[in-house]
């Protein structure tokens, strides 16, 4: 028993010293797995179900909730605006830290804005 459990815990922990046989037996088994693994498996499948706009257009008005506008980052991308709320629930340093930054203007420049909420910047 107790070699066995010694055997698992060799191929677990990999504890083989490089050039020994069983070294070679792990890696060979290694390569062979990704050489016959599936190549779907590695492909990203489409997302299923319906597209985002939908889903919005779906979803019934109980679904959302208002946000607290002292706790919300308006990020502007050439992209688009990002409306990131944050969490001083969860991690009220990291809002202080974050508000006290955007206040200092540290992110002008890097499209960042903060707004409170009158709308003011």
């Amino acid at each position: 028993m107790r070699a066995l459990w010694r055997g698992i815990t060799r191929v677990v922990f990999w504890s083989y010293e490089r050039g020994t046989w069983p070294y070679d037996l792990m890696v060979v088994a290694i390569v062979v797995f990704v050489l016959l693994t599936p190549a779907r498996w590695f492909k990203d499948q489409p997302p299923s179900g319906a597209p985002l706009g939908e889903l919005l257009a779906r979803s019934p008005a109980t679904d959302w909730r208002p946000i607290d506008p002292a706790n919300t980052l308006y990020l502007t991308l050439p992209q688009g605006r990002v409306i990131i709320e944050l969490a001083p629930g969860f991690a009220p340093r990291h809002v202080a830290n974050l508000k006290r930054l955007v206040r200092a203007h540290f992110f002008d420049g890097l499209f960042a804005t903060w707004f409170n909420g009158a709308g003011k910047r």
